[in-house]
């Protein structure tokens, strides 16, 4: 049985033809009222208007050919093998972490006119993080015949009630626009697909934002790439569902699904929070057996279920890993979903859709609650209101050991599949690090404790501009802003803590790049990398830049994981204490006094393995860091100013510890090797710090 496979050559072979503009009488189709429509565009014309007659004709043939089972009544029966993968991530300021993978193995049988059987043959799981998630039985499962004349996802707590934009009463109730024409090539054949994007008539009701692909001879839907409007969630914690199903030509005449992807983004809907969630989920459908005596008899309806427990874990017949799935551009072939989201809101143009309500808003858990040696004890709150493509926040923070409050508001606006945040701020209390010590909640408790909140604090008053943008898996980004900065003090209240070190001030104009790319795998591991370019004026200008690459080497499933990481820090010209590159001490080289050594230059490397002792729920763990800093005439000034000096050579450090709860909780115990102390460390694992 051959296969002329087109649904992954949309993606990837396209050859762009020009889009349609005049009829050609010479091609013509029947449909329901016996209209002609015509096939092939005129080269070197401008996409069709909205609802013009040529793009009605299209779709009206469309539906016309989707009342007889996958645009072919010759199609009796099929039955075809599936894998899926179902990945629960966390979204921490634009860096996905996975939570749990799941992959399922299906048998799906389908017998005409409509009686459809999926079987779980088999199914394994790796857990990252706890997790009590139940997943719906159709976010395991595979869409046939890009669904029915009503959309319904996530057994209908998701979407439902959503017309389909090729139903009967479609034409009514949506626009749409013939945008391309495009011709796809394979062995033994070529397809035309006519490029279609749709929205519906009014943005207040149900329904879908987004691009059909229609073959041009059977006028069968070869693709749907879609979301849909705000108000067709039935969840209110659903800020996003995106879906691409992708289909074949079977046999040269039957298109049937061979790629589904879905996304399923969550929030809160009443705090905004640095963090979400996304059901990813990627199935691979395919090789088909079409119209042959299938292996069982197929009941009436539709149902999905499952082999018993005992088969699903003994199962042994993947044809792919655990971790092949949608985890990010790098590792998989699909569509990146923030694509679809961009081209909706091209396609909603100037349209109005829908704003979400007031939110509260909350960056990490220490913007509502915190203690600081410079500020003593904070309180704070803030607000978030959605606006069409972006949102208004506002925060304000009253510390009672300065009595002066710290205020920040910012405007983020959605730019095709980026983001441009504007935000101005007043006292913002920021760490000269650059290398965090530890999280918010953390230093609080810290400091309540033993009078220590791993920082070296200033304040920041000034405007900055923002632009992310995605970048091989990962979110980079690009500023530019002018503040005046000043030295903080030890805050009112505040007794027994160490001194705050003072830096360099006034106003600082600056420009900074920050790239963060998922590379794919080196020896076995995920490869990912950072790279930091400022260059700032403060009377002298500065140059600074910070690089790092990390090795992850934790595999699903598997009892030792390892981590493996190298940064380091270049500077130029006349560098101002708030640059400086700071080690020493907790999460840098720990075993040695805290911040100790600054300079202009700077090397870290960071080696951990781990063993799990009770399955996710306990592991034990060895580190071994290694640091060194250098002062030239760059930073001499400045260093001396701070307080701190170079390192005398590589100052390295071994310590053992255990994590609890998937390595969430950690306690440490490190030693310097040279003239070092122990050290004992309570931390959170650093994935979470953005949150806390």
């Amino acid at each position: 049985m051959s296969v002329t496979t087109g649904a992954l050559l949309l993606h990837l072979t396209a050859a762009a033809l020009a889009p349609a503009s005049t009829l050609f009488p010479q091609d013509t189709l029947a449909v329901t009222r016996g209209a002609e429509a015509v096939l092939s565009p005129e080269p070197g014309t401008a996409p069709s208007e909205w609802n013009d007659e040529r793009v009605l004709l299209i779709i009206q043939a469309a539906i016309a050919a989707r009342r007889h089972a996958f645009s072919d009544s010759s199609l009796l029966n099929f039955e075809a093998d599936a894998e899926g993968y179902i990945y629960l991530l966390t979204d921490i300021e634009g860096q996905e972490r996975l939570i749990r993978a799941d992959q399922v193995a299906l048998r799906i049988a389908w017998q005409a006119p409509g009686n459809l059987t999926q079987t779980i043959l088999g199914r394994r799981s790796d857990r990252r993080l706890p997790s009590r998630i139940r997943y719906h039985v159709d976010h395991l499962a595979v869409t046939i015949d890009n669904f029915g004349d009503v959309i319904r996802v996530g057994e209908g707590d998701e979407v439902r009630g959503v017309l389909h934009p090729v139903a009967r009463a479609a034409t009514r109730f949506y626009e749409y626009r013939l945008a391309d024409s495009t011709e796809i090539r394979f062995q033994g054949g070529r397809a035309r697909i006519y490029e279609i994007e749709v929205r519906p008539t009014r943005f207040d009701r149900s329904g879908i934002i987004g691009t059909l692909y229609i073959d041009r001879d059977t006028w069968a839907v070869a693709r749907m790439a879609f979301t849909f409007t705000p108000t067709s969630y039935v969840d209110p914690r659903l800020t996003g569902l995106d879906i691409d199903i992708s289909n074949a030509l079977w046999e040269g005449r039957y298109w049937l699904p061979v790629l589904q992807i879905v996304d399923v983004r969550r929030a809160s809907r009443w705090l905004s929070f640095p963090i979400s969630a996304t059901i990813r989920t990627e199935h691979h459908i395919g090789p088909y057996r079409i119209n042959g005596n299938l292996t069982e008899p197929v009941p009436r309806g539709e149902k999905i279920s499952s082999v018993a427990r005992s088969e699903l874990e003994t199962y042994d017949e993947w044809r792919r890993d655990l971790l092949d799935g949608p985890l990010g551009e790098a590792d998989t072939a699909a569509i990146d979903m923030e694509e679809i989201r961009a081209k909706a809101r091209e396609i909603v143009g100037r349209r109005v859709v829908p704003t979400g309500r007031l939110r509260v808003w909350i960056d990490g858990v220490s913007s509502l609650a915190r203690g600081r040696r410079a500020e003593g004890f904070l309180a704070g709150a803030g607000g978030e209101y959605a606006l069409p493509r972006g949102s208004v926040r506002a925060w304000v923070g009253y510390p009672f050991g300065t009595d002066v409050p710290e205020l920040l508001v910012a405007f983020d606006r959605d730019i095709g599949s980026s983001r441009l945040r504007v935000e101005g701020y007043s006292q913002r209390l920021t760490d000269v690090g650059p290398f965090q010590a530890a999280a918010g909640l953390v230093s609080s408790f810290s400091l309540a404790i033993k009078g220590e909140d791993f920082m070296d604090p200033y304040f920041r008053d000034g405007v900055r501009a923002t632009l992310f943008f995605p970048l091989l898996g990962n979110t980079s980004s690009v500023s530019a802003g002018w503040e005046n900065q000043e030295s903080a003090t030890l805050a009112t209240g505040v007794s027994d803590a160490r001194p705050v070190r003072s830096i360099r001030d006034g106003g600082l104009a600056s420009v900074t790049v920050l790239l963060r790319p998922q590379l794919g795998e080196l020896l076995g591991a995920g490869l990912s990398a950072r790279f930091e370019a400022e260059a700032g004026v403060i009377d002298d200008g500065y140059a600074r830049w910070i690089f790092g690459v990390a090795l992850d080497g934790q595999k699903p499933g598997a009892p030792w994981a390892w981590k493996a990481e190298v940064g380091g820090a270049l500077a130029a010209g006349t560098l101002p204490a708030q640059r400086l590159v700071l080690l020493g001490g907790r999460h840098t080289v720990p075993g040695y006094p805290f911040r100790p050594w600054g300079g202009d230059q700077g090397f870290l490397v960071r080696l951990l393995g781990s063993r799990q002792v009770l399955g996710r729920w306990l592991n034990v763990r060895a580190f071994a860091t290694a640091g060194w800093v250098g002062v030239t005439s760059v930073s001499a000034e400045a260093a001396e100013r701070f307080g701190a000096t170079r390192s005398d050579g590589l100052r390295p450090s071994l310590g053992v510890g255990i994590g609890f709860l998937n390595d969430a909780l950690r306690v440490d115990v490190g030693r310097g090797l040279d003239d070092g102390v122990w050290e004992w460390m309570i931390s959170v694992n650093p994935d979470l710090w953005p949150m806390l």
